[in-house]
């Protein structure tokens, strides 16, 4: 205790707070406290190796109580239990070498995982819902997907990076059986992209060969377009890997052994504001920001670095894991909850290492702020849920017990009524807008399609229109016009009408000629 200012220290000399604590603080009916402090030298909690399915393990996504590695030189997508983290293990796998090949990142959303395959130009989807035995679903391969490396999954798009064409395309993934690219966006300033990160209408892209990070405008899928880059700099030598939180950017910069952070505030102007070089930074393959620190992974030096960003101007190391072979030319990291999870190319395997944090068995909690939240059973909401961005939804699917209204456009109610733009609902279906048109599409080459119009001239009137041309018309009189919508009778037929007697399958016809009504057969 120090007598002047009052600080207690336990395994500190020199307390800096009320009560300064190294190393962890054990509660019997509360927590087990543990923090990142200064120099500490990160421990592996567990890792499972396997030669076969984790061959040059490369990619890794957590969702729940799995990971999902993609594994390069073995052409597959393993998915590993990690309910205990002193012991992962595989519970089941898919290799392919040709919908797979030269897997490299993965993201998973829902039921489905997307997987990039680098020298298959290609995008696949794999159903996870079973975890003993994943199936591939669906992919697409194009030239806009030449060296195919990071894949990101945000709504109904994916996201990819491919480094062969320095391009960023977009891919429609509402019907995982059938993706197709929606647009893409080339340009020598995404020169060799290697990896992409998307929050809200922006895309980040990391430059590797640019030495910058990019951000792309995927507000319209179909036309993504650049709308600022941080220019070369030495800072981004070799930019392999970027992640967005909060208002910053972080990349890593393999030439340059380095972290730096972007401010992205102003995305037609991105600048960096920070930076950290150091030689435990050695030859960086991927960050991962999660509140005040980022965690970087070294292939060189076999290690997991983290870094604290909470002074975006001052970086520094805190802690590290130092080399060990189990993260024998660390890869992807993946952060959930107090721990990380490394793909370990050389080792071919998954290692998991603890961050400590806490370990809390109640809490009542007044206020919350987290970067990343990771819910491995139930979450109840007393009040309001707010999304910034989007929600992926799993098999199980979404259960509303009162009303939902999508966009103030479509609205359903707990009878089963839907309502599109029309929130006051009193039947099945109902369709309001100053001038509803319900469509009917055939997208099949040459295929029409057909609307039912209320109000197409009158706010009272009903149409049945095909290809955009009105063939029934329904005035507010109840007067019929057929192929006319000037009739002032109450059947107007622009046209001539063909009679047929349905027993001897004669026909006669009558229309007019322009001077008179004609009969005829």
């Amino acid at each position: 205790m120090n007598s002047l200012t009052g600080r207690v220290g336990i395994g500190v000399s020199s307390p800096s707070a009320p009560l300064h604590v190294n190393g962890s603080v054990f509660v019997s009916n509360g927590a087990v406290v543990q923090n990142i402090t200064s120099n500490v030298t990160l421990s592996v909690a567990g890792n499972v190796t396997d030669g076969t399915l984790l061959n040059s393990a490369i990619g890794v996504y957590v969702s729940g109580r799995y990971a999902y590695v993609a594994s390069s030189s073995a052409n597959a997508l393993a998915v590993v239990d990690i309910s205990s983290p002193s012991s992962p293990a595989i519970a089941g796998s898919v290799q392919d070498a040709t919908f797979l090949v030269q897997a490299s990142s993965v993201y998973v959303s829902g039921r489905y995982a997307y997987v990039t395959s680098v020298s298959g130009d290609r995008l696949t989807v794999v159903d996870v819902s079973n975890p003993a035995s994943p199936a591939i679903i669906g992919s697409v391969s194009s030239s806009k997907l030449d060296s195919a490396y990071s894949v990101y999954v945000s709504g109904k798009y994916a996201y990819v990076a491919s480094s062969g064409n320095d391009s960023l395309t977009v891919i429609d993934v509402s019907a995982p059986a059938f993706p197709a690219i929606a647009g893409s966006v080339t340009d020598r300033r995404m020169d060799g992209a290697r990896s992409v990160y998307v929050s809200g209408k922006y895309a980040y892209v990391a430059g590797p060969i640019n030495n910058s990070i990019t951000i792309v405008d995927v507000s319209n899928p179909s036309s993504p377009s650049i709308t600022g880059n941080t220019g070369s700099d030495r800072r981004l030598d070799g930019a392999i890997s970027v992640y967005i939180s909060g208002g910053y950017g972080y990349a890593a910069s393999q030439t340059n052994n380095s972290l730096s952070i972007i401010n992205i505030s102003d995305p037609s102007a991105p600048r960096i504001v920070g930076s950290i070089t150091d030689p435990r930074i050695n030859s960086p393959y991927s960050v991962q920001a999660s509140g005040r620190y980022a965690y970087i992974t070294s292939e060189q030096d076999d290690a997991l670095i983290v870094v604290d960003v909470s002074i975006p101007a001052s970086p520094f190391v805190i802690a590290t894991t130092g080399k060990d072979t189990r993260l024998d030319f660390a890869e992807t990291v993946f952060i959930a909850g107090r721990y990380a999870y490394v793909a370990v190319s050389s080792a071919d395997s998954l290692t998991v290492v603890d961050l400590g944090g806490f370990d809390v068995t109640s809490a009542s909690i007044g206020s919350l702020s987290a970067g990343t939240i990771s819910v491995t059973d139930n979450a109840d909401i007393g009040n309001s849920l707010y999304v910034r961005n989007g929600i992926n939804v799993g098999p199980g699917g979404i259960l509303s017990n009162g009303p939902v209204s999508i966009n103030n456009t479509l609205h359903t109610t707990p009878s089963g009524f839907v309502g599109i733009g029309s929130p006051n609902i009193t039947s099945i279906l109902q369709i309001g807008s100053p001038s509803p048109v319900f469509t009917i599409n055939n997208t099949a080459a040459g295929g029409a399609f057909y609307g039912f119009a209320v109000g197409s001239l009158t706010p009272s009137d009903l149409a049945i229109q095909m290809n955009g041309t009105t063939r029934l018309y329904v005035n507010p009189s109840g007067d019929v016009g057929i192929g006319t919508v000037t009739q002032p009778e109450k059947l107007s037929i622009n046209g001539t009408v063909t009679v047929i007697n349905q027993t001897t399958g004669t026909s006669g016809r009558i229309y007019h000629n322009g001077t008179h009504l004609i009969i005829e057969g």
